[in-house]
Formats: C-alpha cells, sequence, structure tokens
C-alpha cells in the first residue's frame, strides 16, 4: 500500500510540473498574491502612492491657476472697469482723484512698463528726477540713433531700401542764432576727428554729370579745406569731359586741385553707388565706407551728416555730440534778444552778433 501510495503522489507531482511547464511555454500562468507572488502587490501600493501623489500635484497646478486667473481678472478690471478708490488724505477719506485735495497719481500701463518712471511721477524729488533724465537721455540718444540708421540706409541704398522720400532737412532756428552756433560746434568736432577719415566723392555713374552737384561739391572743399578728399571716376571718359569743360565751369578746378583722382568702375559696384554724385566718408580704422550724401549737399548739412555719423559710430563721445555748453553764448544772445523785443531797452552797441541785424 505504501508503495502504492507513493508512486501515485509521484505521479500527482509530475503532472503538475508538466502543466506548469506547459503554461510557461503555450499559455500565461496565473499569477498573483494567491500564488505566493507579493511583487504584484507591493506594485499596486506603489500605483496607489502615487496616483495619490498625482492628484496631489494636479490639486497644486490648480491653486497656482487659480492665483494667475484671480491676478488677470484684477488687471482686466482696473483697466477695463475701474472701480472708484477710496484713499485717505490729511485723516480725511475721499476717492481717489475725486477732486485737487484727493489726488492721486495712477500710472497707465505704459509707464508700469517703465519703473524709473512709475517711480518718478509716484515719488517726484530731485533723485528720482535725475534717475528719470538719465533714462530718458538713453532713450532719446537711442532713438537718434534709430533716425540715423533710416537716413543712413536710405542715402547707401536708395529705392531698394524705400521709396520714401527722405529730404535732407537742416536745423532750424527761431532767428538763425542757434543754428550758427551749433553749425560752428559741429565743424569744430568734425575737424578734430580729420584723421580719422576721408573723403570719397563718385561721380559719372548716369547718362549726365550733375552740375549743380559739382558746384555743391566745390563749395564743401572751400569750407572744409583740412579734409581728405578723393574724387572716383566711373571711366575716363567722365574724367576727360569734366577737365574739358572746366575753362566754362571754373569751379571745378578747384575740385581737381585739391582731391586725388581715381578711376574705378570697381569701387562703384563694391561700395553700392547707384546715384552721382554720392558723397562717402571712409573710416581709416577699419576702411569701411558709408554714404552721406547725394546730388548737390551744402557744406553745412555734409558737416551735420558727417558728425551725426561719427557719434552713431561711437567715434565722437556722447557728451561732445549732446553737449549744449557750447551754445552758452547762443542762449545769452537769446536773453538779450528777449530783453530787446520786450522793454526796448536792448543795448545793440553793447552786445554784438555775426550775421544778425537787431534794427529789422
Amino acid at each position: 500500500m505504501k508503495i502504492i501510495k507513493i508512486a501515485v503522489i509521484t505521479g500527482i507531482v509530475l503532472m503538475s510540473n508538466n502543466c506548469l511547464f506547459a503554461n510557461e511555454k503555450n499559455a500565461p500562468a496565473e499569477k498573483g498574491w494567491r500564488f505566493g507572488e507579493f511583487n504584484d502587490l507591493n506594485k499596486s501600493v506603489s500605483k496607489a502612492k502615487t496616483e495619490k501623489e498625482m492628484l496631489s500635484n494636479i490639486m497644486k497646478i490648480e491653486l497656482e491657476q487659480l492665483k494667475v486667473q484671480k491676478k488677470m481678472l484684477k488687471i482686466l478690471q482696473k483697466r477695463f472697469d475701474p472701480q472708484p478708490e477710496i484713499i485717505t488724505v490729511n485723516g480725511k477719506k475721499c476717492v481717489a482723484n475725486s477732486s485737487a485735495e484727493c489726488y492721486k497719481w495712477i500710472p497707465e500701463p505704459e509707464a508700469q512698463r517703465y519703473p524709473v518712471i512709475a517711480n518718478f511721477f509716484s515719488n517726484p524729488n530731485k533723485e528720482s528726477a535725475k534717475k528719470y533724465l538719465q533714462w530718458y537721455s538713453k532713450h532719446i540718444n537711442n532713438a537718434e540713433k534709430a533716425g540715423i540708421s533710416i537716413y543712413l540706409a536710405k542715402m547707401q541704398y536708395g529705392k531698394k531700401a524705400t521709396d520714401f522720400n527722405i529730404k535732407n532737412n537742416g536745423m532750424l532756428g527761431a532767428n538763425g542764432e542757434f543754428r550758427e552756433a551749433q553749425e560752428k560746434h559741429y565743424k569744430e568736432l568734425l575737424l578734430k576727428n580729420k584723421n580719422k577719415l576721408h573723403v570719397n566723392i563718385y561721380i559719372g555713374r548716369g547718362l549726365e554729370i550733375d552740375m549743380f552737384g559739382m558746384e555743391g561739391i566745390s563749395y564743401l572743399i572751400d569750407e572744409l579745406p583740412e579734409l581728405t578728399y578723393n574724387v572716383i571716376y566711373y571711366n575716363n571718359d567722365v574724367k576727360n569731359k569734366l577737365h574739358k569743360i572746366s575753362k566754362k565751369y571754373k569751379y571745378l578746378n578747384n575740385i581737381f586741385y585739391h582731391t586725388n583722382e581715381i578711376v574705378s568702375s570697381k569701387m562703384f559696384k563694391i561700395n553700392k553707388i547707384y546715384t552721382t554724385p554720392s558723397i562717402a566718408i571712409v573710416l581709416e580704422k577699419d576702411n569701411s565706407s558709408q554714404i552721406i550724401a547725394t546730388g548737390k549737399v551744402s557744406p553745412t548739412n555734409f558737416i551735420q551728416k558727417t558728425v551725426k555719423y561719427l557719434w552713431y559710430k561711437k567715434i565722437i563721445k556722447e557728451n561732445d555730440y549732446m553737449s549744449g555748453s557750447n551754445l552758452w553764448d547762443s542762449s545769452k544772445y537769446l536773453e538779450r534778444k528777449q530783453e530787446y523785443d520786450y522793454t526796448k531797452k536792448f543795448d545793440i552797441n553793447k552786445y554784438k552778433y555775426k550775421n544778425t541785424n537787431l534794427d529789422k
């Protein structure tokens, strides 16, 4: 009997092993805690923990979004549906800006984007004014450079840049005194930096020679003989033609005498010269070239544009370019002129100013 029982048990064990191996090979075996596998249980516990953390994270995100939405609502209400604000002035409550006594400066959104402006107007004093003026000066200088960039692009590329007409307008003054003082200052700045540049004058790109423009170049050389000039002809025909007619247009001899004459169509191509005469400033430090003016240009306009370009290229310092100290004599003249206009006690023999007639 014992032998029979052992044989039966052995057979059952062998059958179980066969089934187990068959399941592993042909079909998925049952798994889980009931079969003594505890890993799945650990995974389910870990999964539950992860889901809890996930819900907690979602809650945190929702709370953050709620804060942002409340902030957005506050901004929108303030901008599009402002409510009366109650403030206390001298111990009394009142509606802000309902009267002069209840004044409160409320910065516009534009001002809020610039803390230096908001700080100055909300708390005006010498220190906040100083910081505001420092910032404002930089802002104006940046706008000035932007304007010069537009002008330089127009002069360099012509219609390829824009069809918009940019004229060479000079600075205006009430009676000419401001312009005169500024022109003097600009000329001094240019001559101070004369060794840092030379002038290239391009002639002959087109069917005819612009004789009005040539006359302007002669005036320019007369006004600024200290500068170095190169006249660049498109070809020999242009050069020979100008020399031939110089007996009639004698101012051309002034150009020939004070300039270096070069014939080079290649330089026209390299510097993208689209019309002539074109006047370019060439910086000695890097040999870079920039068209300053085309056609007929006055010495005054040339000086003004060249000085602005040198400031733009940081060759002239900002303080020198923007300084008003050179206009001190002009400002004193204005004061004297006002005294004459309003009191008729101006002593014309005591004060004199160049090219100005106070008897008119």
